[in-house]
């Protein structure tokens, strides 16, 4: 109600541009929404065990590949370790509050998208 009220107010009932402005606004709310929950439930690159498990096994990979500081293990060419989460991830940005997930190799599209989505919502219920 809270985003329909104006619109009503402003254009009458029944107004096709008022019709318009609320589906404009509601399908970039929900782009915004979903880019949102794939932030937050795709894991954002955790270095497979496999890996560490290659590099054990090789001698000239451990010497390839630096080792992390914090946890200890070889860390992938871009990967670094998130404190907050105790892991190393692929790619990593930075820890996200907002989403309470590290945006990494597999979430920076979404996390992107979430912030595209975002400042057009805002946009477009600043502008109408």
């Amino acid at each position: 109600l809270v985003t329909v009220i104006p619109y009503w107010y402003h254009f009458g009932d029944g107004s096709t541009a008022g019709t318009l402005c609320l589906l404009i606004f509601h399908v970039l709310l929900g782009l915004m929404a979903t880019s949102y929950f794939q932030v937050i439930l795709t894991d954002p690159g955790t270095v497979p065990s496999e890996w560490h498990e290659a590099i054990a096994r090789s001698e000239a990979l451990k010497r390839q590949y630096p080792q992390c500081h914090r946890s200890g293990l070889h860390k992938p060419p871009r990967s670094h370790y998130d404190p907050i989460t105790g892991r190393l991830v692929l790619n990593m940005d930075h820890f996200c509050p907002w989403t309470n997930n590290t945006i990494g190799f597999f979430n920076r599209k979404f996390f992107v998208l979430f912030l595209f989505y975002t400042s057009l919502t805002c946009g477009w219920a600043a502008a109408s």
